[in-house]
């Protein structure tokens, strides 16, 4: 940097400044002295003798100047003498006693006209060189002195006695002389010599003052007699010179050099900045200052840019500023991507340095700053950037659009800064910064990691942004989608993580957090969960901010049960950190209030707070370990707590259960100490045996006759070799239950103490579920203390009353007691199979597996005698949910839907009827433009997984059903206990494809199978499939998470790990079906559609082989998969086992990461030839999916060299190779197989169709369409075989031969897919044309080609889409056509057009043949909008402002494109009949004349592109010809009156008469005629 001691101004500046101070302080002493006669002194001297002594001090001032005074006989001191400059030899400065013109004129006068001089010269008008060179050798000695450099380059001090000058000080020596022309350049090459020697000189003490004076003299010279010499010195010195002077010369070279130069000066400046990193500032400064041209600053920026990855980082703020304040509009986009690319942060260089060949040759190094250093440098960086966006309105367009268009796994932490800066400097654009950042986490970016590294690694830069930083999490915790709330918790939590040294930043993260519990739900759990977290992970910071926590318990009676759970976890954390704080003794007292309260909900409240209290005090002591138990007050403590919570809930069994499920929960994630479980234990025991078990004697009656006549048996006794010695006494308890209900109902009050022998049945499941965990921890897993109850008896109602016959008989009283029997009966086998699953004894195995089919059978009988009761009210399960808010369940009716739903249609039972027949067999679609594009559709797909509905099922087209109305008890879950993930290890044994079978021995059946597999894909979707988004109200679904509290327990990465070991009987239960399947369509010769194959045995089998394929796809599909390398690894190798079973198991272990992912693939993709259902191919399609969206994580996205299959030999793809080695492409094979492959119903064997169906296919096109490397290619396909094809065929029910799913009800699929995807994928083939080809770079002539033949593509697929619709119109091939329409046409205004441009005189034939066929697809559609405002559809009206202004913008761009190209003959502008889609002129519009003249369309076309081709003029009109009906050719059936344009008044005048015309039929309109607003649509043609 350059010295302090450099003066801020020129010498000239300089001295007039400090001549303003000498003059001002004189004149104050004058003033003062003047004032001295007037005062009251009497010792004061008078005016006389002022003016004595002023002389006096005049004369001796004159002495000792004259002492000092330079004398030679030199040419240079006379010269100067004489013009009136006295020379000082000391530290004094020079004296002029004229002004300085009249100075250099007597000086030049002296050189020329000297007697000396003349004598030698022999002229009196100009000095010769031996003159001037005299001249400056006695400068160049006066120089050497010690002070003379110094005073010779400062100001001049003005004579007292000079009368004429001004007072002040004037000019410095040297530069008196440097205005003198004779004396210019000799002078400059002397001071340059001096500046070089001054370098050198200097260099030790790093002064660069002198410096600095001499270039100040050379600075803004009055006239420049030689500016290239110049130029040349200042440039010679900048090269020779040290770093220091070299600073110095660049800061002052802007105002040395004349304009002219200024390109030179430039180019010197770059090579500099190229070779001397250091001087990056001064000489960005210098650039900034120079008078250059567009093209040459372009060039400099241009060079700048390229080497800004290698700056270093001081030098950042500088170099970023430069580039953004010298970006223009037109090309911002390109420079804020690359300097997005090159830019990197100090922090984030250290962990991610760019690697550069330029920078490894420039030998640029690594530069270690300090984290102080480095703060800074950040800090100015982006207050350098925020400045730039506040003054460049457009670059925030630009930035935001290259942040947009990053990929999501390219995101840097830069990204994320630049997008907050945006967000605070521009405030009307934060709204596209939230879109971003959705789109990104939609996208799937990894956001944890990527938030550490930017807000850990610059505290000051978040300290500088911490409002919008606290904004932005806010705005995104409340978002309704889970992923955009967890994005905004995250950031809440790393930034109180970041802020550890700063207690104000933390105290507003809490501040905030809880200022969220005035949210919506879903907002106020994100925000309670994160407090929870933060009080466990950060105790000792929270512990500061315990008083707000305190106060937030005054809004506990607001909250839900879950809510209240996360805010008392993060209390109790807080308070067990210090238990000698106020909040220990305050939470103790208001937990104890809590439970003695009589009120249910605040008794549970209690519970919750009773538990969490002793979950975080017993925290810190190891669980295992008896020692750490006797302490003292841990254990004590407990026991007291538990005593407490017992007797205060004895008499309220919901908050009993309540309190054992969370203790449960507790010990089973934390764990207790080992003396309170044994003390639970005999507790728990005692109490189990005494209330529910009741002990059989030898004559206890098989029978047993309740107080409400119904008959219990001893039934599900598993005690075979002897008698059981115990039974569960459920009838009797369920009685007194039931009993307590109707009193309770019938009184209408309810309290929370309650008799409690009435109803502790409640109790039973959460009471077992208590024990087992106890005594498992304490036996180190083993049950065999309680193995009893697993093979007792149960009192269970007689089987006779169970008969739907005999159900329906008995009083509704009875009918509730055999329900509520037969839920807890399931309830108490759920948890059993959830104890004993476990165990390893082969007696116990087996008694589960028995268990597994009796839960079957009581979920049967439940299923088909709920219907039969629809006023039934089942009792909470899981405890966990507030009683008060619990929705009832869905009341079953005898048509088997819920009576809501029933009474919504009743008056509706026509429309009701037909749907039902639809979604049957009918080939009429749902709402079709919603199927390929609505977020229903994309959430399905994004899930993987069907609905119940969309699962393969039995298609039975019988007028009359035999088999009973059965209730859904996937709706009962909140009345069902929760399976654990253990209970799926059931699975592994194994399967018997025999369906008549319910129970096959050794071996799991087919139900049983498809018992668990169901509920393991809901548990596997639940954890690892795609969040649904929430309620735009903020009001999430009751049942969204029930039946999930125990798997929420755990975190996806702990599922993930136990659910592993699930993909081996996965696979093998896959290949055993697929080997069934295989051997059944071998057997009937490849016919799918016979009665063999598909019907009411083989559907199960079916059904079981889709819950398979989702099960695989939920652990395939998981979005953080790919970061758990042991868990994919371990997953791919049991399925490459399964694919290649030759292979060893260390073959296999040796696999690479490719190899395990090809096998992955080849294993799924074979499933193909083993599916009976489309639902099933759809599935295996999603799982093909899920390994290619991992293989793409993985950034493995084709398949290895060599690796192929005979199957693919025949469709490959050979003149790409990288394009058929790609998983997408393969996909696209399997896709195609499937939609090639004519599906039929179960039994009949007829066309499957109907709403689902057609789901289906969408769901196939859109994955063939999503993932394929180039989808227009794919487009054109289904179009040339598809679409011609059916268009082709004749009869009332057209079919494609090549795809047979494409039909009469499949065509709205088909237009809608194809239209929605056509836009994105001419993008994406325009992007792979204009990229780089094995690093040769096209022409800019070969990327138009190409992109013509792009465009060429795209608008034939486009055209042959609007032509099929002409002929099968509907209304949702209406609609689709509508809706997705315009995009493309707004594309090929954009992108297209500009082509067309370019390629208009080289490939003129082509140009016009793509217009020509883009303009027969507009004249479909402007019918189609005349059609919807016709049948006056609003839904479809909606789309037809819109699509006519984008028609009307074509119409015109191409006109302006003629026009441009001299062609604007070729073109017309006319008025259209309205017509309708059947090629009829609509009533309304009979009447009216034709304007001017009819002529054919298609011989007037012919004859434009002729006119256009030979450039000559318009040929005249000819007898209009007969329409033609056919769609084939280019069709433009509409009679219109052409009318040429042939200049600007006349088009003027005719657009006025078109308006008139408008407003006419606009009037006509309001007064209730047919005419339309439209008929003036503008159509070009040529």
């Amino acid at each position: 940097m350059p010295s302090l001691k450099r003066p801020v101004c020129s010498g000239v500046t300089s001295s007039l400044r400090r001549g303003t101070a000498v003059a001002t302080a004189s004149a104050v002493n004058t003033s003062k002295r003047r004032q001295l006669p007037n005062s009251d002194d009497l010792f004061s001297s008078s005016p006389e003798d002022d003016i004595i002594q002023s002389s006096f001090s005049k004369k001796k001032s004159s002495k000792k100047a004259n002492d000092n005074l330079f004398k030679d006989e030199s040419l240079f001191c006379n010269t100067v003498t004489e013009a009136g400059l006295q020379l000082h030899t000391g530290d004094l400065p020079n004296v002029l006693s004229c002004e300085q013109i009249t100075f250099q004129r007597s000086v030049t006068k002296g050189l020329s006209s000297s007697p000396a001089n003349a004598s030698r010269l022999g002229t009196a008008l100009t000095s010769s060189d031996e003159t001037v060179t005299e001249f400056l050798t006695g400068l160049e000695n006066y120089l050497k002195g010690p002070h003379r450099l110094k005073w010779s380059l400062l100001y001049t001090e003005t004579a007292p006695d000079c009368s004429v000058a001004n007072r002040g000080n004037q000019d410095s020596l040297v530069r008196l002389l440097l205005n003198i022309d004779a004396l210019q350049p000799p002078l400059v090459t002397l001071l340059t010599d001096t500046l070089l020697t001054l370098a050198y000189e200097q260099s030790e003490n790093d002064d660069s003052s002198l410096a600095s004076l001499v270039l100040g003299n050379l600075r803004w010279l009055e006239h420049v007699v030689k500016p290239e010499h110049l130029m040349d010195a200042v440039l010679l010195v900048l090269q020779a010179a040290t770093t220091t002077v070299q600073k110095e010369i660049i800061h002052f070279i802007p105002n040395i050099i004349t304009d002219e130069f200024h390109a030179k000066i430039a180019d010197s400046l770059i090579d500099l900045y190229e070779s001397t990193p250091c001087l990056c500032p001064a000489i960005l400064d210098a650039l900034h200052h120079l008078t250059l041209t567009d093209e040459r600053i372009s060039e400099v920026h241009h060079t700048v840019l390229r080497n800004l990855h290698a700056t270093a980082p001081p030098h950042l703020p500088c170099v970023t500023r430069f580039l953004l304040h010298n970006t223009h509009a037109a090309t911002a986009y390109q420079v804020l991507s690359d300097v997005r690319e090159k830019l990197y942060v100090p922090a984030e260089r250290e962990n991610a340095a760019p690697s550069s060949q330029a920078s490894q040759q420039r030998g640029v190094a690594p530069q270690v700053e300090s984290n102080a250093e480095n703060a800074g440098i950040s800090v100015l960086l982006f207050s350098t950037i925020k400045m730039a966006l506040l003054l460049h309105k457009y670059l925030t367009n630009a930035w935001l659009k290259t942040i947009e268009d990053v990929e999501h796994s390219d995101v840097r932490p830069v990204d994320v800064w630049l997008l907050l800066l945006v967000h605070d400097a521009v405030p009307g654009r934060r709204r596209a910064v939230y879109s971003i950042l959705r789109n990104k986490i939609r996208a799937g970016l990894q956001y944890d990691a990527l938030l550490t590294d930017t807000l850990s690694a610059n505290p000051a830069v978040l300290h500088e942004y911490f409002d919008s930083v606290k904004r932005v999490a806010g705005v995104m915790l409340r978002s309704p989608e889970p992923a955009f709330s967890h994005f905004g918790a995250s950031i809440y939590k790393i930034v109180f993580e970041c802020s550890s040294g700063t207690a104000s930043q933390q105290q507003e993260i809490i501040v905030a957090l809880l200022a969220h519990l005035g949210d919506d739900q879903h907002v106020r759990l994100a925000a309670l969960t994160l407090l929870a977290s933060l009080a466990h992970q950060h105790t000792a910071a929270m512990a500061k901010f315990a008083i707000f926590l305190k106060g937030s318990l005054e809004q506990l009676e607001r909250l839900s049960l879950q809510e209240s759970r996360c805010l008392l976890d993060a209390v109790t954390a807080v308070a067990a950190n210090d238990p000698n704080t106020a909040l220990h003794s305050d939470l103790a007292i208001y937990t104890r209030k809590l439970l003695n309260q009589t009120d249910i909900r605040y008794k549970r409240l209690g519970v919750l707070s009773a538990v969490l209290t002793l979950k975080n005090s017993s925290g810190e002591s190891n669980p295992g370990d008896s020692s750490s138990s006797s302490s003292g007050s841990t254990s004590g403590g407990g026991e007291d707590v538990l005593e407490v919570v017992r007797a205060c809930t004895a008499n309220c069994p919901p908050a009993s259960a309540l309190f054992m499920d969370e203790l449960a929960s507790t010990i089973l994630r934390d764990g207790i100490n080992t003396r309170l479980e044994r003390w639970l234990s005999g507790k728990l025991e005692e109490t189990f045996e005494t209330v529910f078990i009741q002990d059989l004697e030898s004559d206890t009656p098989p029978i047993v006759t309740g107080t409400t006549g119904l008959k219990f048996v001893l039934a599900f006794d598993l005690e075979v070799e002897e008698q059981a010695a115990i039974a569960v006494n459920l009838g009797e308890l369920v009685e007194k239950l039931e009993l307590h209900r109707r009193q309770e109902n019938k009184n209408e009050t309810r309290s929370a103490d309650a008799a409690p022998g009435q109803t502790i049945l409640i109790t039973l499941a959460p009471h077992f579920r208590l024990l087992r965990m106890v005594v498992s921890h304490l036996n180190g897993g083993e049950l065999s203390a309680i193995d009893g109850l697993l093979g007792c008896p149960v009192y269970y109602p007689h089987s006779d009353s169970l008969q739907p016959e005999t159900f329906a008989t008995l009083s509704i009283d009875n009918q509730t007691v055999l329900l509520s029997c037969l839920f807890f009966a399931a309830n108490w086998f759920r948890e059993l199979i959830n104890a004993f699953v476990t165990q390893k004894t082969p007696e116990l195995k087996k008694k589960v597996y028995s268990r597994l089919r009796h839960l079957l059978e009581v979920e049967q009988s439940l299923s088909v005698l709920l219907p039969l009761c629809p006023s039934y009210q089942p009792h909470l399960a899981a405890s966990h949910i507030d009683p008060s808010n619990a929705q009832p369940p869905p009341v079953a009716s005898a048509s088997g839907h819920n009576s809501a739903a029933a009474a919504k249609k009743k008056t509706r039972k026509p429309k009701q009827k037909k749907k039902q027949k639809r979604s049957g067999g009918t080939d009429g679609p749902v709402d079709s433009t919603a199927v390929p594009g609505t977020a229903a559709t994309q959430s399905s797909q994004l899930t993987g997984t069907l609905a119940p509905s969309q699962l393969p099922a039995t298609h039975s087209h019988t007028g009359k059903q035999d088999e009973r109305t059965t209730a859904d008890l996937g709706l009962y879950k909140a009345y069902l206990r929760e399976l654990q993930l253990d209970v799926f290890c059931l699975l592994f044994k194994t399967m018997s494809l025999d369906t008549e079978m319910q129970s096959a021995g050794n071996q799991l059946s087919v139900p049983e199978a498809e018992f668990l597999l169901t509920d393991l894909n809901l548990k596997l979707g639940h954890v690892f499939g795609a969040v649904k988004r929430s309620s735009t109200l903020g009001k999430t679904s009751a049942g969204k998470d029930v039946g999930f509290w125990h798997l929420d327990l755990f975190s996806a990465e702990e599922l993930a790990t136990q659910a592993q070991r699930f993909v081996k009987p996965l696979c093998v239960h896959l290949d055993t079906i697929s080997k069934f399947f295989k051997s059944l369509i071998d057997d009937h010769d490849g016919i799918l559609d016979c009665s063999g194959v598909l019907n009411e045995r083989t559907l199960p089998v079916a059904r079981v082989q889709g819950l398979l394929l989702t099960a695989l796809q939920h652990l395939l599909a998981w979005p953080s998969l790919y970061r758990q390398q042991h868990l994919y690894t371990s997953m791919l190798r049991i399925i490459c086992r399964k694919q290649w079973p030759s292979k060893s198991v260390e073959t296999v272990q040796e696999l690479s990461q490719e190899q395990l992912l090809w096998g992955a693939f080849c294993y799924a993709r074979r499933q193909v030839h083993a599916l009976l259902e489309l639902g099933s191919g759809v599935l295996v399609v999603r799982l093909l999916e899920a390994v290619v969206t991992l293989a793409k994580l993985l950034n493995c996205e084709s398949a290895p060299h060599g690796e192929h299959d005979e199957e693919e030999e025949q469709e490959q793809d050979t003149s790409d190779q990288h394009y058929s080695s790609s998983y997408g492409y393969k996909l696209g094979l399997v896709v195609a197989t499937i939609l090639r492959r004519n599906w039929t119903t179960a039994g009949e064997g007829l066309p499957d169709k109907g709403a689902v169906y057609n789901q289906r296919v969408a769901a196939l096109l859109q994955c063939w369409l999503r993932n394929s490397p180039r989808p227009l290619e794919v487009i054109q396909q289904i179009s040339s075989a598809g679409v011609d094809e059916y268009i082709a065929c004749d009869g009332k029910e057209p079919v494609s031969e090549t795809f047979p799913t494409l039909n009469k009800g499949t065509l709205v699929i088909y237009v809608s897919c194809m239209l929605s995807n056509l836009s994105s994928s001419v993008k994406k083939a325009l992007a792979t044309t204009t990229a780089e080809e094995s690093g040769h770079r096209r022409s800019t002539e070969e990327e138009y080609v190409a992109c013509l033949k792009v465009w060429t593509a795209g608008v034939d697929v486009y055209t042959k889409i609007f032509r099929v619709v002409k002929l099968h119109h509907s209304r949702h091939l209406l609609s689709a056509c509508l809706k997705y329409a315009r995009p493309f046409i707004e594309l090929f205004l954009s992108l297209g057009m500009p082509v067309m441009d370019s390629c208009l005189q080289s490939h003129r034939t082509e140009v016009c043949q793509v217009i020509k066929t883009l303009q027969a697809a507009t004249r479909i559609l402007q019918i189609v909008c005349t059609e919807s405002k016709v049948n006056k559809d609003v839904s479809l009206t909606s789309y037809v402002p819109m699509t006519r202004r984008s028609m009307a913008s074509l119409v015109f761009r191409v006109k302006a494109m003629l026009v441009h190209h001299n062609c604007s003959q070729a073109f017309w502008l006319g008025v259209l009949k309205n017509r309708n889609l059947d090629g009829e002129i609509i009533p309304s519009q009979q009447g009216q004349e034709e304007p001017e003249r009819n002529t054919d369309a298609e011989e007037k076309e012919a004859e434009a592109m002729e006119e256009v081709d030979d450039n000559s003029s318009r040929a005249g009109g000819e007898e209009p010809a007969d329409e033609s009906d056919s769609v084939e050719g280019v069709e433009l059936e509409d009679d219109r009156s052409d009318v040429e344009l042939d200049d600007d008044d006349e088009i003027c005048s005719k657009q006025t008469s078109k308006n008139k015309k408008r407003k006419i039929v606009r009037s006509d309109e309001d007064e209730g005629d047919e005419m339309l607003d439209g008929i003036t649509d503008y159509s070009s043609s040529f």
